[in-house]
């Protein structure tokens, strides 16, 4: 009701014939980034709490990716066995879009879990679609300070690595290319993820790719 009542991303069955929705209950931007900021606390301590995993599944960070990994299963699963079409979109539809997009193609084509793969998914579904990856990561004049600030593609590539974890030679890279990518997409010194939009990346493109360096 709230996004049908703001003009944002919403659908009807009324509109579409021998359709059904879905709705997967995944948080918001600013949901995502209160997760990820008490589970950032809680592993900055000098000393493991005693009562660490309780403060981390309070955290909600877990929640969040086990979100994303029940909608690109629900994707996947409805593509490949049910051999059904499928409509993905979110509120604005450059975030949570993003993520189950990207994952249910992970999970449903090899091709996407090999380095060129994985680079070609980032490039397309993040980047080229829209993204805002320089809002989304901090570095936009305002940086984390920012309320459109939230670790968006962090949380992808935890799901990515939750996966990862479960089927390790279904994948041509290890978890260091994930971290790799985390760390150079924070850092702003890759052209990659520096902009909000494919536009703005192509009017400067001076600095390495990340895939370049990786």
């Amino acid at each position: 009701a709230g996004n049908s009542f703001m003009g944002k991303g919403t659908e009807s069955t009324a509109h579409y014939r021998d359709t059904s929705v879905h709705h997967l209950d995944m948080g918001n931007i600013h949901r995502v980034r209160a997760a990820f900021m008490k589970a950032h606390e809680l592993f900055s301590k000098s000393r493991v709490p005693a009562d660490f995993w309780r403060v981390f599944n309070d955290s909600n960070w877990l929640h969040h990716v086990s979100q994303l990994l029940r909608g690109g299963a629900a994707c996947s699963d409805t593509l490949h066995r049910r051999r059904r079409s499928v409509l993905v979109h979110c509120s604005d539809g450059w975030d949570r879009t993003f993520q189950v997009v990207s994952l249910t193609k992970l999970l449903l084509d090899p091709h996407y879990r090999s380095i060129d793969g994985l680079a070609a998914l980032l490039e397309l579904d993040c980047c080229a679609f829209g993204h805002k990856c320089a809002d989304r990561l901090g570095l936009s004049l305002e940086g984390a300070q920012s309320q459109e600030w939230s670790p968006i593609l962090i949380l992808l590539l935890d799901a990515i690595w939750q996966v990862m974890r479960q089927h390790s030679s279904a994948f041509e890279y290890t978890p260091a290319a994930l971290r790799f990518i985390a760390d150079h997409a924070f850092a702003g010194i890759c052209d990659t993820f520096l902009h909000n939009s494919d536009a703005e990346r192509r009017g400067e493109s001076e600095r390495d790719s990340v895939w370049t360096l990786l």
